[in-house]
């Protein structure tokens, strides 16, 4: 259990990551 909630954790803050990425690259842009 400790595992899938580790993954569920990791996935959240990789999908932030990606977030985070998308908005930085778009003000660049801008």
């Amino acid at each position: 259990a400790s595992m899938i909630r580790r993954y569920i954790i990791w996935r959240n803050k990789h999908a932030e990551d990606q977030r985070l990425r998308d908005i930085v690259n778009r003000a660049n842009v801008a």
